[in-house]
C-alpha cells in the first residue's frame, strides 16, 4: 500500500511537471516579447523596431503567439506609425509650401533658342545668328505668395543692355544678310559674281546707304530702331508678365496659367530645392515657360 501511494505521488509530480513545461514560454515567445516591449513610444521612426518585432511574433507557431502576453501592442503600434508617417509626411509638405514663398530671380540666356528661331525663318546656311551675338540674358522673377498664388514677370530695366547687344547684333546680321541677298540677286541677273559691299556698290553704281534706303525707306540702324522700340521691348517682357495659382508637392511644381483657374495635375515643372537655389529641370503638360530653355536656376531675393 505504501509503495503504491509512492507510485502515485511519484505520478502526480511528473504530471505537474509536464503541464509546468508545457505553459512555459520558449526562448522565440521571450524574444517576441521582448522586442515589443522596446517598441515603446511610437514616433515616425519606430518602423524599424516594429517590424522586427511583427516579424518575430509572425515567425511563431499559433501556440507560443498564445502565449505572448504583449501581443495587443503590435496592431496598436502598427496602427500608430501609420499616423505619425501621415502626420510627418504633412509636415514635410507644408515646409515644403512654405520654403517656395518669396520672391525668386533667374537669369536666363536664351541665345540659342533666339538664333534657333531667327535662323529658321530666314532659312539660309550660310549666315547663322549665332555668329553676331554671344548672349541674350533675360531676367526673369518669379513670386510665389502665402495664399498658393503666383506672379511672373521680366525685367525690362536690368536687360537694357541685352536689348541694346540685341540690336547692335541685329544691324550686322542684316547688313551681312542683306550683302548676301544681292549677291545672289546680280548673279541670277547676269551681273556676275560679289562678294562684298565695294563689289556691289561697283556693279550697281550706288552707295550701300543708297541701296538699303531704297529698300527700307530708312537706314538699317533706323529700321532696326523701329522693331526694338520702347513699346515692342515693353511688349516682349510683358509677354511673361503671368498671374495664376501655384501648387507644390516633391518634386513637382505646378502652375496654372491663369488667376482664374487652378492648377491642373498633368501640368508641372520637375524641380530641385537646394536652399536658396530652386533648379526648374523641365516641365510635363503645358508650362508657361515652355517657351524659354530649360534647366532654369532661380535664386531666393526675398
Amino acid at each position: 500500500m505504501k509503495k503504491m501511494k509512492q507510485v502515485l505521488a511519484l505520478c502526480l509530480c511528473l504530471a505537474l511537471l509536464l503541464a509546468l513545461a508545457g505553459c512555459g514560454k520558449s526562448e522565440y515567445v521571450k524574444n517576441a516579447e521582448a522586442l515589443i516591449d522596446a517598441i515603446g513610444e511610437v514616433t515616425a521612426d519606430s518602423g524599424e523596431v516594429i517590424e522586427a518585432a511583427q516579424k518575430a511574433y509572425d515567425a511563431l507557431t499559433e501556440d507560443d503567439k498564445a502565449k505572448v502576453e504583449n501581443a495587443d501592442l503590435l496592431p496598436a503600434a502598427q496602427t500608430a506609425l501609420q499616423i505619425a508617417l501621415e502626420e510627418k509626411a504633412a509636415a514635410e509638405l507644408e515646409a515644403l509650401r512654405q520654403s517656395f514663398v518669396g520672391a525668386w530671380k533667374a537669369e536666363l540666356d536664351e541665345i540659342e533658342l533666339l538664333c534657333q528661331s531667327v535662323d529658321s525663318s530666314l532659312g539660309d546656311p550660310r549666315i547663322s545668328f549665332r555668329d553676331y551675338l554671344d548672349s541674350f540674358v533675360l531676367t526673369v522673377m518669379l513670386e510665389f505668395n502665402a495664399d498658393g498664388s503666383y506672379h511672373m514677370y521680366g525685367e525690362a530695366a536690368a536687360s537694357e543692355a541685352t536689348v541694346a547687344a540685341l540690336k547692335e547684333a541685329v544691324v550686322r546680321f542684316y547688313d551681312d544678310y542683306i550683302l548676301l541677298a544681292l549677291c545672289d540677286t546680280l548673279a541670277e541677273n547676269g551681273y556676275g559674281s560679289a562678294s562684298s559691299w565695294a563689289e556691289v556698290e561697283s556693279k550697281l553704281g550706288t552707295s550701300k546707304t543708297n541701296i538699303i534706303f531704297s529698300s527700307l525707306g530708312m537706314s538699317l540702324s533706323e529700321y532696326v530702331d523701329t522693331l526694338f522700340n520702347e513699346e515692342s521691348v515693353d511688349q516682349l517682357f510683358s509677354a511673361m508678365n503671368r498671374e495664376g495659382r501655384y501648387l507644390v508637392e516633391p518634386g513637382k511644381l505646378h502652375m496654372s496659367q491663369s488667376a482664374d483657374e487652378e492648377p491642373a495635375d498633368g501640368d508641372y515643372e520637375s524641380f530641385t530645392l537646394e536652399g536658396d537655389e530652386l533648379i526648374l529641370t523641365n516641365f510635363s503638360g503645358t508650362s508657361i515657360l515652355e517657351d524659354l530653355v530649360y534647366p532654369m536656376a532661380f535664386h531666393r531675393v526675398g
